[in-house]
């Protein structure tokens, strides 16, 4: 018996030993984009879009555009989620743009479970969460939170922004520590799903963002995940038990 108790010990030491930090990516489960203009109606779907099609103010009709990107963590144990490695979005205009990335809040009762839409059904102007519903009072978004009117120059980089590989693809990966413990709070809290914002800020400006339809890929958030000592520990004792019931049988 004492052999088997120092094997179970042994095992579970192995266990953690060798345990470390998982770095995955979760794809976007839902993106579109809303539109108003002074012409055009107001509850058009553009789910099916292979971009986030952004504009503001542009034109003789005022077209306003603004997207909306659900991530979704359920898939993990929120106890094994340790930290956010990156958000990155792959933007397919090579203009300099001005975006705003808004982390969208829960505090005013919608929930994340707005629908992309397939052209027919789905987020429009009219009904789209966190809208205000009125673009020419010059706020993107109700119900912003932590990277609310964070903006910056995505296709040169600065400060927030950095490319990685190439022109087109920029990672979010310089949040401050309250921003990143906010982001890391959603994941791990609730339905564990986040929802953002994407909008332009400079009258007259349009830009675009590849959505999941795109073939260069939608956005994506890497996390590390990391199995909690409970976890470890359950493993261990089941490796134990295991080794238990062969010892039993070659008796």
């Amino acid at each position: 018996m004492r052999t088997i108790v120092m094997l179970t010990v042994a095992l579970m030491f192995l266990v953690g030993a060798t345990a470390s930090a998982d770095l995955v990516t979760i794809a976007t489960t839902a993106d579109s984009y809303i539109e108003r203009n002074n012409t055009g109606p107001l509850d058009t779907n553009f789910g099916n879009a292979t971009s986030l099609n952004l504009a503001w103010n542009r034109g003789s009709t005022n077209i306003y555009r603004k997207a909306y990107v659900l991530f979704d963590a359920s898939a993990y144990a929120a106890e094994d989620i340790t930290s956010i490695d990156s958000i990155s979005f792959n933007l397919t205009s090579s203009n300099d743009k001005i975006i705003g990335v808004w982390f969208l809040w829960k505090t005013d009762g919608l929930d994340n479970n707005w629908i992309e839409g397939d052209g027919t059904t789905g987020i429009t102007w009219v009904n789209a969460p966190y809208n205000d519903g009125d673009a020419f009072t010059g706020r993107a978004f109700n119900g912003n939170g932590a990277l609310g009117e964070n903006v910056d120059d995505l296709s040169s980089g600065g400060n927030d922004f950095t490319a990685v590989t190439g022109w087109n693809t920029y990672t979010f990966d310089h949040l401050d520590a309250a921003r990143r413990d906010a982001l890391l709070n959603a994941l791990k809290t609730g339905d564990q799903k986040i929802t953002f914002g994407l909008s332009l800020d400079n009258s007259g400006q349009v830009g675009a963002i590849a959505s999941r339809e795109n073939s260069l890929g939608g956005a994506y958030i890497t996390l590390d995940v990391v199995p909690e000592p409970t976890t470890l520990f359950l493993l261990g004792l089941g490796m134990g038990l295991g080794s238990l019931t062969l010892l039993r049988r070659r008796k």
